[in-house]
């Protein structure tokens, strides 16, 4: 049972924390004792408290603040010279919404909490770690989503941060609605560790479950998933929350929690383990993936059955203890309680190293109802403690030796004597430099008395401890172990063997396999995975937490003879060789392997069938077999469940109760209308022949060779092949025409061409002007009306001869169509160069370069490209420059000339130039000085001579008389020489050069 219940406590008192200084005296005296500032009757002060350095919180869960019972929580914090301050209290009061230290957004499994409330028990839990503080109000109430239910007790927690000496809220949270439900407890146990909370909720689903919060960079608190592993399935599942490995209901899995470093431990006290209500502890790592992985599962020696072994729980470095405040003491049955210290070594298994016990210790005395850890110091509470009066309470302090030998120091008792004090309730023990400076803190909630409540603090508990029992105390001892190593150089203080630890693991960097990585410090099997990541340590093939429910040793190969060691881990009678559920003691078989054992499971083989409706039916089959008969069929659909010889259609050993296709034709019996005929699968018209060999699928008349829809019975014809049925088509022959229309036009509506004559209907009762189709329907001699001068359309016949077949002048333009070129065009009639453009629209209408409205300017004809006759095409004279290099004729109104060579005639257009410049009456054509009958090129004005008659000209020439020697050359070498024998005669010589010196002289003249 969970050790809290809630209720309304009438005519008790607040309470209050006592501060110790421990001695090796009997019954040490406080320090400190210390009350709330405001403190009164009933507040239950005390009942939590956890102290770090030389801050202290202490919850006071039924204080009242504007709700009765609401809570409250007070921070302490020594000045230095041993004295205790209270700093500031702490409530769950809402923050207004301009306050600037609103919580931060979270992450989606969580709210934020929105208000005080009555009895939240604001206080019940409290944690403190450096300037983190944490809050828990398990009571808290909260709505369902969309605020119709309220789910009573769901619990909330609050977190706080320090700045400057002043505690800010920083997230007030509980889980979120969806998730939540009525008695979850939601902070009813927490812990704290520089950014990491740990909350426990350990009525949630009657079995307890634990949330990891995590502060991420942006400031926001966010849950940290945790791993969880389903050991009955063998499958991995990511959970949102810590679970043990074996949860079963009422374990209160969540009872009290503790994290250092990257380890968390768990309280459970209710599980049974196995003794019913015996509790247990699991431990959990988180590995360098930020994954948390169950590590161990801690169970005492001596374990009994309701000896609540882990209602407490705290860990430091490598030891945890757990405290269980009803085991037996020394004898069976003294219910005096106890507390088990267990250590880890370095590959990760933890064993139980002692049991501590009350030296006085009487029976409930509820020794280990809280316990505190911090080496080598460890504090047990022991609240129904009687020495100074009934239930007045005590703490026990225990020191640890460098030998690992714990032994007790003392006894804090109630200073006050005050009967049902309760101190001892709460306890917590911290150190401000860890060696010199350690702080006991004790709480007496004085739950029974009418009183306010206070804490004890004892201070400077390094003074009354001396570990290496050199005649030192600690406190003024530099070396605590005795090894020659002071203090501050020695990561291990306390172990003679030990001094260093680069990260800081709490594992020597002689042992530790991964001296650098602090999640990390052992490999057991060698796989280069820590066992912390490694969910099968001893690589055996078996998963750690597999074996920590079998029993044996996760880091030792085992080969293990479960049913020669006849291990009955569940005492059901059944070997868990043999058992399908070893830790179970209800369930020994489960038949389907649905996870399900037989014994909850209503139907066994899972046939469909419960195995009452098997055993009590008329025909009783097996509940254990799906197929009592053998036959490959369910019971649940074989009609014949006895008889294996049933009807197989198809031969495919699947008799038909059990066949889907018992034809075999591929087709689902529920879809085929002929399910033992493989031949047929569908009967569309329902005549009870098969669309296969009916003639008439469709049943419309109409057989299926003809019928253009033979599957459908209100179609069959399909005139214009569009795909669309006559009956559903509004134009069947496509002719543009609806149907409907085409009848009241005396059109046929499956003809597009009603009257034959190649040109589809036109609805004639629409203008017909441009309409390339049939404007006369029911006219096989007429399809169109150019010139629109037919009005009735329709009539069979015009008579009026207005088609364009009937219509002398189609284009009404008052061309007939025999003399007009474009018949059907009444803008045209004409085209006079036959160039395709009629000639109102073409511009050149004969075609000579010259546009019309420059000829008619300059006097030619714009329909006759060569007005004069002379052959020559006209050219446009008004341009600059006609004359030189034309083509064409420059003087197109003068039949005599048509071309000017050396353009000396300056007005073209005269129908006779009179001045003789045209070529024809020109001399000298191209005006180089020699005259047209002497000029051998009359149009060239560089050329006039060619003497070897080549056709190029002697300027042009290089050898003018083409004797094969260039003409350079031919005028200085004589081309023949001669002698005379009589006088007065000349020489060829001579002859030659008077002859070349007049050429040269016409050759090169301008």
């Amino acid at each position: 049972m969970p050790c809290f219940k809630k209720i309304n406590f009438i005519g008790y008192v607040a309470t209050s924390i006592l501060l110790f200084s421990l001695s090796l005296q009997a019954d040490i005296d406080p320090a400190d004792i210390l009350t709330a500032s405001d403190g009164a009757e009933n507040d239950n002060f005390g009942w939590s408290v956890s102290v770090d350095g030389d801050t202290a919180i202490v919850g006071a869960y039924l204080h009242d603040n504007a709700q009765t019972d609401s809570g409250a929580a007070y921070i302490y914090v020594n000045d230095g010279a041993g004295n205790w301050v209270e700093q500031q209290k702490l409530t769950p009061a809402y923050l207004a919404p301009d306050n600037t230290n609103q919580p931060p957004d979270v992450d989606t499994f969580l709210d934020v909490v929105d208000d005080e409330q009555r009895e939240a028990w604001f206080g019940y839990s409290v944690a403190v770690n450096g300037d983190i503080a944490v809050v828990g109000a398990p009571f808290f109430d909260i709505d369902s989503e969309d605020e119709t239910q309220d789910f009573l007790d769901a619990g909330a927690i609050y977190i706080y941060e320090r700045n400057a000496g002043v505690w800010d809220i920083s997230g007030r949270l509980h889980i979120i609605k969806e998730d939540a439900y009525s008695g979850d407890w939601f902070g009813s146990s927490i812990d704290v560790f520089e950014n990491t909370i740990v909350v426990g909720a350990l009525s949630q689903h009657r079995s307890g479950q634990v949330y990891i919060l995590y502060k991420d960079t942006d400031g926001a608190w966010k849950q940290q998933f945790a791993q969880k592993i389903n050991v009955e399935l063998g499958i991995d599942e990511e959970q949102k929350t810590l679970l043990p490995n074996d949860p079963e209901q009422e374990d209160w899995f969540g009872q009290s929690v503790s994290i250092f470093n990257n380890t968390i431990v768990v309280g459970s006290d209710g599980s049974d383990n196995p003794d019913t209500g015996s509790g247990s502890a699991y431990v959990f790592t988180q590995d360098e993936n930020y994954n948390w992985n169950m590590q161990g599962k801690l169970l005492p020696d001596d374990s009994k059955g309701f000896s609540n072994f882990g209602i407490a729980v705290d860990i430091h470095k490598n030891e945890i203890i757990v405290g269980a405040d009803a085991a037996d003491a020394v004898v069976v049955d003294d219910v005096k309680g106890g507390a088990y210290i267990f250590n880890r070594n370095v590959e990760g298994k933890w064993t139980q190293s002692v049991k501590l016990i009350a030296s006085d210790g009487v029976a409930n005395d509820k020794f280990g109802r809280s316990v505190a850890i911090y080496e080598p110091v460890v504090v047990v509470g022991a609240w129904s403690e009687t020495t100074n009066g009934t239930q007045s309470g005590s703490a026990y302090l225990f020191q640890k030796s460098i030998g690992g030998v714990w032994s007790e120091v003392d006894v804090i008792r109630d200073a006050t004597g005050s009967a049902f004090d309760s101190l001892g309730f709460s306890v917590s023990v911290s150190s401000i430099d860890g060696l010199s400076d350690i702080w006991a803190i004790s709480g007496a909630p004085q739950i029974l008395a009418n009183s306010t409540g206070e804490i004890q603090v004892t201070d400077d508990v390094a003074s009354l401890i001396n570990s290496d029992g050199d005649g030192s105390s600690n406190d003024v001892d530099t070396d605590h172990d005795g090894d020659g190593i002071p203090n501050l150089n020695d990561r291990f203080p306390y172990s003679a063997s030990e001094f260093s630890d680069v990260d800081n693991d709490g594992f020597s960097d002689s042992v530790d396999q991964f001296p650098n990585n602090s999640t990390e410090s052992a490999d057991t099997d060698g796989d280069g995975l820590g066992n912390n990541e490694d969910r099968d340590d001893d690589n055996d093939g078996i998963l750690d937490v597999d074996e920590f429910l079998l029993g044996t040793d996760a880091l030792v190969a085992d080969t293990y003879d479960f049913t020669s060691k006849k291990i009955d881990s569940d005492k059901d009678g059944v070997v868990d060789a043999d058992d399908a559920f070893p830790t179970n003691p209800d369930e020994t078989i489960d038949t389907d392997g649905d996870g399900f054992g037989n014994n909850f499971d209503s139907d066994d083989d899972n046939d469909g069938l419960s195995d009452f409706a098997e055993t009590s039916a008329v025909v009783k089959t097996d509940p254990l077999k799906p197929d009592t008969d053998g036959d490959s069929c369910n019971d649940l659909v074989d009609t014949h469940p006895l008889n294996p010889l049933n009807v197989d259609t198809d031969g495919d050993s699947l008799n038909n109760d059990c066949d889907p296709d018992d034809d075999g034709d591929g087709i689902d019996d529920s879809l085929d209308v002929f399910p033992l005929d493989n031949t047929e699968a569908n009967d569309t018209d329902g005549d009870g022949i098969g669309d296969n060999s009916d003639p008439d699928i469709d049943n419309d008349g109409v057989l299926n060779a003809e019928d253009a829809f033979p599957f459908d019975p209100t179609e069959w014809l399909d005139t214009d092949h569009t795909g669309v049925g006559d009956n559903a088509d509004t134009d069947d022959d496509d002719d543009g025409v609806p149907d409907q229309i085409e009848i009241l036009n005396g059109t046929d509506p499956l003809n597009p061409d009603t009257d034959g004559d190649g040109a589809r209907d036109t609805d004639i009762s629409l203008p017909a002007i441009g309409t390339v189709d049939d404007v006369f329907p029911l006219n096989p001699n007429e399809s169109s009306d150019t010139d629109g001068d037919c009005p009735h359309y329709n009539l069979p016949t015009s008579g009026d001869g207005c088609g364009d077949n009937s219509d002398l002048d189609s284009d009404n333009d008052g061309v007939d169509d025999a003399d007009d070129v474009f018949p059907f065009d009444a803008t045209e009639s004409a085209d006079n160069d036959l160039d395709g453009t009629g000639d109102n629209a073409d511009t050149d209408d004969d075609n000579d370069g010259v546009v019309d409205v420059i000829e008619v300017i300059n006097g030619t004809d714009p329909f006759d490209p060569d007005t004069d006759g002379d052959g020559a095409i006209d050219t446009d004279i008004s341009l600059p420059n006609a004359g030189n290099g034309a083509v064409n004729d420059l003087f197109p109104l003068n039949p005599n000339e048509s071309a000017d060579t050396d353009g000396d005639c300056p007005d073209f257009n005269l129908i006779t130039s009179g001045d003789g410049c045209g070529d024809n009456s020109d001399p000298d054509s191209d005006n180089d000085g020699v005259n047209d009958v002497d000029d051998a090129f009359p149009n060239d004005p560089t050329e006039w001579l060619d003497s070897d008659g080549d056709g190029i000209g002697d300027n042009a020439d290089t050898d003018d008389d083409n004797d094969g020697v260039t003409d350079p050359v031919d005028v200085v070498e004589p081309v023949a020489e001669s002698s005379s024998g009589s006088g007065g005669s000349f020489s060829p010589s001579i002859v030659f050069l008077l002859l070349l010196t007049g050429l040269l002289r016409r050759k090169f003249r301008v």
